[in-house]
């Protein structure tokens, strides 16, 4: 009963309800839940605890949800998030090229490794990286645009080719 609550007060927007909900949800479950919803409450509890700034639990939770259920993409991508809200760049990268690994297909790992990238002032790199990104998602105007923004950057900063070995 609790794990529905703790999703439908997220949804809500009720963010400290929704975290105690799905807090109690794992505790009182002992494990007995199924395997998927753990990892998705870990999930949530992750994102929700991110947003309310709490950076240290919100790693440990989704780092939870990662262990629990390795294949599924939105954990990275939250852990990547939270990570580099932790200003942990060298470990976001890491989160972002495992889920690159595990979903090749799919621009959105690429996409904010470019971000991080072009954060850390890697303009050929992070520009590689956005190339991947619009490659997988042809259609994506905000993807295209970051990627113009950093061809303009690149071509001032660096004057280099663009290599795509990362």
């Amino acid at each position: 009963m609790l794990a529905p609550l703790a999703k439908a007060l997220a949804e809500a927007g009720k963010n400290t309800e929704a975290i105690q909900a799905a807090q109690q949800a794992l505790h009182r479950s002992s494990g007995q839940l199924p395997l998927d919803e753990q990892a998705q409450l870990h999930q949530l509890l992750g994102r929700l605890l991110r947003q309310s700034g709490q950076l240290d639990q919100s790693i440990h939770q989704l780092s939870e949800a990662i262990r629990i259920a390795p294949q599924t993409l939105t954990s990275y991508l939250e852990l990547g998030i939270t990570q580099e809200e932790r200003r942990q760049h060298g470990p976001a990268l890491d989160t972002y090229k495992k889920a690159i690994n595990i979903y090749p297909l799919d621009p959105r790992p690429y996409y904010y490794a470019g971000l991080l990238l072009k954060a850390s002032r890697d303009y050929p790199a992070a520009e590689s990286m956005l190339r991947k990104a619009a490659d997988k998602a042809p259609d994506d105007i905000k993807i295209h645009r970051q990627l113009a923004a950093l061809v303009a950057l690149n071509l001032v900063h660096n004057r280099q080719p663009v290599t795509s070995d990362i």
